[in-house]
């Protein structure tokens, strides 16, 4: 589930975007399911992954909205600044590898003043678990690294448990993780899935009652 909820109006009200649409529907009695139905505004899903446990999560996500939504690899992305006033809504994700995607970050920091208000949701896929205080404080980290660029937190933030595939990484990867798993968990490397394609699809479903009311 996203750590918080909030409905359209409210959105509207702490951004100051009310567009005209919206105001005429309010002042007028109009109900916020009816606006939503004629609201024509456009969504893009970003992300970025490595082996591609994220962008089954980006696709899980999609399955819970009720909508259509663009899924975007920031890899492929060529113009920040295109991006960036194209759509009305984005979500941003990432998975982790040495922290989140580069790209990722440096578009949230190149467009910054053009997401103002625009970003409602993002989130991390990692290999890290909130049942520990220390699993917390790492998913917090993650998460700031997107939101810093940012200058604020969007509406829905969560993290989803990642996938490592030992005989897909590169032979770099390998030997790297190869001694990360001897030095500080003292075992060998293995494979394991931990992807959450049940919670990634509620997740999807928080952000439609976004646009429901």
């Amino acid at each position: 589930m996203s750590d918080q909820k909030l409905n359209r109006r409210e959105f509207f009200h702490k951004t100051g975007r009310y567009s005209l649409t919206s105001v005429l529907a309010l002042n007028f009695g109009f109900g916020i399911s009816q606006l939503v139905k004629a609201d024509s505004s456009k969504m893009a899903l970003i992300y970025a992954t490595r082996y591609g446990a994220t962008k089954d999560t980006v696709l899980w996500i999609k399955s819970g909205l009720q909508r259509d939504v663009e899924l975007l690899n920031i890899e492929e992305v060529t113009d920040f600044q295109a991006l960036a006033t194209k759509y009305d809504y984005y979500v941003v994700g990432s998975g982790v590898w040495r922290g989140i995607h580069e790209k990722l970050v440096a578009f949230l920091s190149s467009e910054s003043k053009a997401l103002q208000g625009k970003v409602l949701g993002s989130f991390v896929v990692c290999g890290s678990t909130a049942a520990t205080e220390s699993g917390k404080r790492r998913i917090d980290g993650y998460l700031k690294q997107i939101h810093s660029p940012l200058g604020y937190k969007p509406t829905f933030n969560t993290h989803f448990g990642g996938r490592l595939s030992v005989e897909k990484l590169t032979e770099a990867d390998k030997q790297a993780l190869t001694r990360f798993y001897q030095v500080y968990l003292n075992k060998a490397l293995e494979s394991w899935d931990r992807t959450e394609p049940s919670k990634a699809q509620l997740y999807g479903m928080d952000l439609q009652q976004f646009f429901d009311g």
